[in-house]
């Protein structure tokens, strides 16, 4: 099966880059934790499934072929297939990837009775003893990045399947891990990725950092470029929330912000701030923003309590009440969903 994946894909593969890299890059532990298939036959794995005796109707429903014209279709035809599953251990859908032009280049099985992309995360389960004991997870952005870094040994990669992290997804992580280190791109649009992902885990509860890999390339490429040592540097050099949002607020103005943008650099941060359930983070964060920013703790507290259900701050021991819950709807609204009992 393997021989004929790889004479495949290296035909397939001739001026991809993404996907040169992982043949080039495959080592038999890849493939063992992380079975690939390459799908050619336009109706070979659904003829099987007929076979079997399943219904058309149910291929479809559990999203292995799809009606045409013609009659029914595989639903992932000309793609390489990554096989999902759950917290169990049982596949419960795929992941795929064009080969070549074909869009989407990522398509996901359907939502059916067993799968809903919401509700996993790539990775997880292969690497759930080593999460289970660190209580640590990093989340990265897509597939590859995941095996890459299985490959090279970082077991407690994860990814969403290419949608935005959901509530589901969250209380997952939470049910193993008590720290999040999000992984995302240098680029603008993986910043903004790992702000909203960040902030949502934040509200969880969850301890929550975001590392960041050297502009230009993805945890994939720099892992296969650079290998763990130099990876594991990038994990080590993960920034809080707080300091991540202010650096990236920061970034994003002129060398020297005036009153007004720093003003509203305050404002972002402080909005992040507020969602902290934990009243200790919350007042080291004030105070490393204040520090950061030229600005008095004293204003950026009051800053604060205007905002609607904060109180205004005072050390963090005198503020701190067993029970206490984050202000705000969106953060009860969120605790809520992480205990379902209430």
């Amino acid at each position: 099966h393997y021989d004929r994946l790889e004479v495949d894909l290296d035909r397939k593969a001739t001026g991809d880059t993404e996907l040169g890299l992982h043949i080039s890059g495959r080592n038999p532990s890849f493939y063992n934790g992380y079975p690939v298939e390459f799908n050619l036959s336009v109706t070979g794995r659904l003829d099987e499934a007929l076979r079997k005796g399943l219904a058309p109707e149910l291929v479809v429903k559990a999203g292995l072929g799809r009606t045409a014209e013609r009659g029914l279709r595989d639903y992932f035809f000309d793609r390489i297939l990554y096989p999902i599953q759950d917290a169990k251990g049982a596949v419960v859908g795929f992941g795929a990837r064009a080969l070549g032009e074909a869009m989407p280049k990522y398509l996901n099985s359907p939502d059916s009775p067993v799968f809903s992309k919401g509700r996993v995360l790539y990775g997880l389960f292969p690497g759930l003893s080593q999460v289970r004991k660190q209580r640590r997870v990093a989340l990265m952005e897509g597939y590859m990045d995941v095996m890459a870094a299985h490959q090279h040994g970082l077991q407690i990669a994860c990814a969403p399947l290419g949608t935005a992290l959901t509530l589901d997804q969250i209380a997952l992580l939470k049910r193993y891990a008590g720290e999040v280190v999000v992984v995302f791109d240098a680029d603008r649009a993986g910043e903004n990725a790992a702000l909203r992902s960040a902030e949502l885990l934040l509200a969880a509860g969850l301890g929550v950092s975001v590392a960041t890999v050297p502009r230009g390339q993805d945890p994939d490429e720099f892992l296969h470029a650079h290998g763990l040592p130099a990876f594991d540097k990038v994990l080590a050099a993960a920034k809080d929330l707080a300091e991540f949002q202010t650096e990236l607020a920061l970034k994003r103005l002129p060398a020297a912000p005036g009153p007004g943008e720093k003003a509203a650099v305050a404002n972002t941060v402080l909005q992040t701030i507020s969602r902290c359930p934990d009243e200790i983070v919350k007042d080291e964060w004030i105070r490393r923003l204040a520090q950061r920013l030229g600005l008095e703790e004293t204003s950026l507290r009051r800053q604060l309590s205007k905002r609607p259900g904060e109180r205004a701050l005072r050390p963090a021991v005198a503020q701190t009440r067993p029970g206490s819950l984050a202000g705000g709807e969106e953060d009860l609204l969120v605790q809520v969903f992480m205990q379902p009992r209430l």
